[in-house]
Formats: C-alpha cells, structure tokens, sequence
C-alpha cells in the first residue's frame, strides 16, 4: 500500500503477476482503481434504460391525449365556422392545403412521440446517473441559497406587503411604496433567475406537449400573428375549411334539392301553369327542407327571406327618422338667443296646419337650412344676427302671403287643434332643450 512505484508498472507486467509474488495484494485491492469506471458506466446504462421506459409511458399518454383533444376540436372548429365563428385567421387556411393532412398528421404523430421520449429519457439520465445526481446535490447549497431562497421570500412578502402598499389599481402610500420598489429591484433580480429558469422550463414541457397534435400552432403567438411557420397547423385549418365547406352533407343535400324544385317551379310557370297551384304545391315540399335546415342549424334563421326584409324596414325607418331629427342641439349645449328665435319660428311652421302644402314645406327647409349657417357664425355676431331676421323676415312676408285662407282654417280647427299642436310644440321644444314656458301649454296635458 506504501509503494507508489508498484502502480507505475506497465499493465502486462501487473497481468503476468501472480499472487505467490505479490502476497501482500492477494485480496483484490490491486483492481479497485478500476471499479468507480465501471459503476458509473453501469448507472449511466440504467439512466438510459429507466428513461427509456419512463418515456415510452409518458409518450403514450400524452399522444392519446393529443389524438381525442384533435377530434374534439377539430369538430368544435368546424362548426363553429358553420355559425360564422371562425375561431381562426381565414389567411392561415387554405383548401389545397387538405392534400397533406393525413400524412402530415401521421407523421407529426410518430415523430411528436419519438421527441417526447428522447426529452424524457435525457431529464431521467440527468436523474438516475451517479455524476450528474451527485453534482447537482454538491450545488444544493449554491441553488438554494441563490434560487430558492430569493424567490420563496419574494412570493411571501409580496402576499402581504402589496395589501398595505397597493390597493387593486391605486397606490396607498407612495413613499413606502418607492422603497419597496427600490428592494425589489434587486431582490427580483435574484428571483428573476429562477424565474427564468422555470419560464425556459415550462417553454420545453410547451413544446414537447406541442409537438405529437396539430390543432395548435407549436411556435410563438408573436410570430404567428406576423405569419403562421407552423406547416403541420396550417394543414389542420386546410381540412377544417375543407370539412366546414364541403363536408356538410345536410345542407349540401337540401341546398341542392331546393335548387332543383326552384328550376322545376320556374318551369312550370313558363309552361303556362297556374302561378297559385304551383306555389301551393311547392311551398309543402320545400318546408319540410327548410324545417330540417333550421333544425340542424339555427343560426341560418338569420338569413331567411322574412328575416332580411324585416333588417332592410327597420333600417329604412330608422335611416328615415335620422333625416327627420335635423334640428339637434350639438354636445348639449343650450342654445343660444338667436337659435331659439329660428327654433320657435321652425316649429310654429310645423305647428300650422297650412304647412302640409308645397309652400309650407319649403318653407320650414329653409329655416332649418338658415339654422345650420347660423350654428356656424359666432354667438352674437352681426352676421349671426342679420341672417335671424332676414330669415323671420321672409318667413313673416309668407305667413302674410297666405291671408285669409289660413284665417279660415284657423277658425274651423278651434281650440281643439291649438291645444294638440301646443302639446306637440312642447314635446319638439324639449328635444331640442327649450323650456316649456315658451309654449302656452302645461306639460301636464301632454299624454302618451
């Protein structure tokens, strides 16, 4: 044991040794050098094979997993893009792209659960092996110290400081706070190691589960959003739009045979069929169709005949009131002075019964017209106020104009039609901010 020369001995000469000459070694210890190699080289093997194993089940699981959630979600696409919810960009998908989905999905499954093997059996290796194990354990200290501690008293304190310091959107005392601010500046630093290192973590275990299905995109969101490089994605939206748009065997089925009683009815009329008899006869075929569509797809009611004419009415009344409500105060405001001269002579015009003639009519055009250049000029200004009275004064010479047929008119309405255009002037006049005092009339005896 005390001889060092005896270890330099070439490894033929130690071989050709017997016990008889070297007594003193005949236990076995001349070989224990040797034996550290062949344990490491053995826990090296078991690493492997614990791996291997280890990544075959994990595999499995995670590839069944892929192949039910790519059924259920590749039906949940296709019929949300049947409702009109495309649940991707329309861009991404193309029809040509449907050629490669099979092999593409076959082999994205195969080589999906070869890669998940291989990243399982290299975390098991690092694992089970001797060296690596025991390296890791000599660092304990060192990670624990620089890792682990920071981000433990990072989550603690940030569990009850941020409930004196901040509220949910607001600072509640701002010194305090810069002072925290300025400890977690370096105390996230540390932290932000780990943080780091668990983010590059969770990006592998992203993409390893990523990689056996298709149904989503196995690179970034960022880049996705600048251009889809995922070819395997690409082809699942090629058979969705191709399923959504040509795999619908209901619809395709009763869109075709309602074309072709269309062309039959058509026929029939150029015939010289009676119109009636050949509308009754083909309303109780084509109902029957129509009730199987809206049965399977009910968001089709939207696109129904009765149901688009009754859109383009409502948009039509709705277009024709927004003409109508020309006379509107901007932003609230209350109106000026001469404002309300032009507003009081536009509705005592429509209050007049004379108004419903071509005159009237044309008359009232031109005050609304002259009260829109009036919103243009300043409050108060000569021109605001000379277009104010050459307006009334052209109103006042046709008022005069229609002399006595008017007076006439007046004593056959009574006060009864005073009264319902009182009422009338009082609801137009709080429209457009007016006071009610301005119209003979109590709010009172406005009625619904």
């Amino acid at each position: 044991d005390n001889d060092p020369g005896l270890w330099a001995l070439p490894p033929e000469l130690l071989e050709e040794l017997g016990p008889e000459d070297i007594p003193e070694l005949t236990d076995g210890r001349l070989f224990e050098p040797i034996m550290p190699g062949t344990k490491w080289l053995d826990s090296l093997i078991l690493g492997f094979e614990v791996g291997i194993w280890t990544g075959c089940v994990i595999a499995a699981f995670i590839t069944m997993g892929a192949l039910f959630t790519t059924f259920w979600d590749f039906r949940r696409r296709v019929l949300n893009a049947r409702r009109g919810i495309y649940t991707f960009r329309k861009k991404d998908a193309r029809i040509y792209m449907d050629t490669n989905f099979m092999g593409g999905f076959i082999a994205t499954t195969i080589v999906g659960y070869i890669i998940v093997v291989l990243i399982v059996t290299v975390v098991m290796v690092v694992i089970v092996w001797d060296i690596s194990r025991e390296l890791i354990w000599s660092m304990r200290s060192f990670i624990f110290w620089t890792l682990a501690v920071p981000q433990i008293i990072n989550l603690v304190q940030n569990m009850f400081l941020r409930k004196f310091f901040f509220g949910d959107d607001f600072i509640r005392h701002r010194p305090l706070a810069s002072i925290y601010m300025f400890w977690q500046c370096w105390l996230s630093f540390l932290a932000g190691i780990a943080s780091a290192i668990v983010r590059i973590a969770l990006g592998v275990v992203g993409i390893v589960l990523s990689m056996p299905q298709m149904m989503a995109a196995c690179t970034p969101a960022f880049m996705n959003q600048l251009v889809c490089l995922d070819a395997a994605y690409k082809q699942y939206l090629g058979a969705v739009l191709v399923y959504h748009t040509h795999c619908n065997p209901v619809v395709h089925v009763a869109v075709q045979r309602l074309l072709a009683l269309g062309r039959e009815r058509r026929r029939q009329i150029s015939e010289g069929a009676p119109q009636e008899a050949v509308a009754r006869k083909s309303l109780w075929r084509t109902k029957r169709l129509i009730i199987l569509l809206l049965v399977k797809h009910p968001w089709l009611s939207q696109f129904r005949k009765a149901a688009i004419y009754e859109r383009e009415a409502k948009e039509k009344v709705e277009k024709k009131l927004n003409k109508q409500q020309k006379v509107l105060v901007v932003k609230h405001q209350k109106p000026s002075s001469d404002e309300r001269r032009l507003i009081q002579a536009i509705h005592s015009a429509k209050m007049d019964l004379a108004t419903a003639s071509r005159a009237g009519q044309s008359r009232i055009k031109t005050l609304e017209d002259k009260l829109s250049e009036l919103r243009m000029l300043p409050i108060g200004s000569p021109e605001a106020m000379h277009l104010v009275e050459a307006a009334l004064g052209a109103a006042n010479d046709s008022n005069d104009g229609r002399g006595a047929g008017t007076g006439r008119a007046d004593a056959v309405t009574g006060g009864r039609s005073q009264r319902s255009s009182a009422v009338r002037g009082t609801d137009e006049l709080h429209e457009v901010g007016l006071p009610a005092a301005d119209v003979p009339v109590k709010t009172s005896q406005v009625s619904l």
